[in-house]
C-alpha cells in the first residue's frame, strides 16, 4: 500500500476515534468544559511518545505501520500530539530556546488565527 493510503486510512480511523471519545465524555460529564478534547490530547501525546520510540528503536523499517499509526491515526485523533512531539524533539536536540519559542509562538499565533477566522466569518456572514 502506498504512503498516502496508510495515512488516509489511519487518519479516518483516528478522526472517528476522536469523535467517539469526545462525544462519549461529553455525554458522561456534560458539555460545559472541553474535557473530551483534553483527554484526547493527553492520550494522543502519550501514544505518540510511546510509538515514536517503538518505531525508532524496534521497528525502524516499518514505514507503513508508522505512517498509519503516528501520521494517520494520531494525526487524525489529535494534532496536538504532533505539536508536542515537535517540541520534545527540539528539546532533545538541545534547542531549548527554539522549543520554547515554538511552543509559545504556535499557541499564541494559532489562537490569534482562530479569532481572526471568526472575525472574518462574522464579516462574510453579515
Amino acid at each position: 500500500m502506498n504512503t498516502v493510503a496508510w495515512v488516509f486510512l489511519g487518519g479516518g480511523l483516528g478522526s472517528a476515534a476522536r469523535f467517539l471519545v469526545t462525544t462519549g465524555i461529553a455525554r458522561l460529564l456534560g458539555q460545559g468544559h472541553p474535557i473530551g478534547t483534553l483527554a484526547v490530547n493527553i492520550v494522543g501525546c502519550l501514544f505518540i511518545g510511546f510509538l515514536t520510540l517503538v518505531f525508532l528503536e524496534r521497528m525502524p523499517d516499518a514505514q507503513g505501520a508508522r505512517l498509519f499509526a503516528i501520521t494517520g491515526f494520531l494525526g487524525g485523533f489529535t494534532t496536538y500530539s504532533a505539536y508536542a512531539l515537535d517540541i520534545v524533539t527540539l528539546m532533545q536536540k538541545g534547542e531549548t530556546t527554539e522549543a520554547l519559542v515554538y511552543a509559545l509562538g504556535t499557541m499564541t499565533i494559532c489562537v490569534m488565527a482562530c479569532i481572526a477566522g471568526m472575525v472574518a466569518a462574522r464579516v462574510v456572514l453579515a
